[in-house]
């Protein structure tokens, strides 16, 4: 069955799609409140889950503060008001670095079915501090954490179900680049071999590499109004990358501009090449030298592979870049097949 690939390439999308959808996130916090403490006076942080079972596992549920050195302290009361909400109360020790220092720490929640979850508060040198909250003391001790039941994708703060979009977004990115190379191979072979077909396979191809970056670009903006508050931040990598496509869509214009077939295949073949080097310097290198970019792997932020994908994210992430080349490699055959047609009609 010689169709075997574009079959594979509409399943893979298909699982991509349905499986980045439906698997749900990991439990975590959406909210602590306040995050600024004050040392040696209780305190209760009114804590905001998402997707947890707070209060179906009440019985198992557990609280700390952890300092940086392990040390821990137990709450004096824990108050759940619902499965996302609850109350947690802590006598705060008075402070042992120095009142000028602000002291970190991670508000760590755990019970069964949810697993363990953390969000860091600060802590900085009270006034007036009460007799009842010296009385505290961190405690040296080892505690048994649980891991979160069933599959599910890992928790991130400023994504939430935006998250999903790595599922779409990214993978189009790669498909690009192995489209563009791919016609950029073709438009060199035209070159040895100035046959026509080369020429117009190269272009199907690029065709469809423009798509997919124009679909990324989109999908980026849409990512970004729900994680930075706006479509176009003029962020580095979104800056270097409308540079790129506007190199890229170049070669469309560039062809558009010759009448005879023999010297646009040529002039195109040789820009096509250009074009395809240009966006990964465009991409890749130059949004890492940004002093500031809020774009993960670009500026000084590191890249999601080394910080929140996990192999859950992986067994759609990977699929889901194959799906989108074959889908894009059929299209661009159908595209070549309907050029071929049209100069063999006109020939006649």
């Amino acid at each position: 069955m010689k169709n075997w690939w574009k079959i594979l390439g509409v399943l893979l999308l298909l699982y991509a799609f349905v499986a980045g959808l439906l698997i749900p996130l990991k439990p975590g916090l959406l909210g602590v409140e306040p995050t600024i403490l004050e040392a040696g006076k209780p305190v209760t942080l009114n804590v905001e889950g998402y997707n947890t079972f707070l209060l179906s596992q009440k019985a198992g549920l557990q609280a700390w503060l952890v300092r940086k050195d392990g040390k821990l302290l137990k709450p004096t009361k824990l108050d759940v008001t619902s499965e996302t909400q609850l109350a947690v109360s802590f006598n705060l020790p008075p402070k042992e670095s120095a009142p000028s220092v602000v002291d970190t720490l991670q508000l760590v929640l755990d019970n069964p079915q949810d697993g363990h979850f953390t969000r860091t508060v600060f802590v900085k040198q009270g006034t007036d501090s009460l007799a009842t909250a010296a009385t505290a003391t961190w405690a040296n001790e080892q505690v048994q954490l649980h891991e979160s039941k069933g599959l599910a994708y890992p928790f991130m703060i400023n994504n939430y179900e935006s998250t999903r979009n790595l599922f779409y977004h990214v993978p189009m990115w790669f498909a690009m680049f192995i489209i563009g190379i791919a016609a950029a191979i073709v438009s060199g072979i035209y070159f040895y071999k100035r046959d026509s077909k080369h020429d117009l396979r190269a272009e199907a191809l690029s065709k469809m590499a423009m798509t997919l970056g124009l679909l990324g670009l989109v999908t980026g903006a849409v990512w970004a109004r729900h994680t930075w508050g706006e479509y176009w931040s003029n962020d580095p990598k979104q800056v270097y990358t409308a540079i790129g496509l506007l190199i890229y869509g170049g070669y469309f214009v560039l062809r558009s501009s010759f009448e005879d077939p023999e010297k646009r295949a040529r002039v195109s073949a040789a820009y096509n090449i250009f074009a395809i080097s240009t966006l990964f310097p465009l991409l890749y290198i130059l949004p890492k030298f940004a002093a500031e970019s809020s774009h993960p792997g670009a500026g000084s932020t590191s890249t999601f592979s080394t910080v929140d994908v996990d192999n859950t994210m992986r067994m759609v992430f990977y699929p889901a870049i194959l799906g989108w080349t074959l889908l894009a490699l059929w299209v661009a055959d159908l595209s070549y097949r309907t050029a071929r047609l049209r100069d063999k009609l006109l020939d006649s």
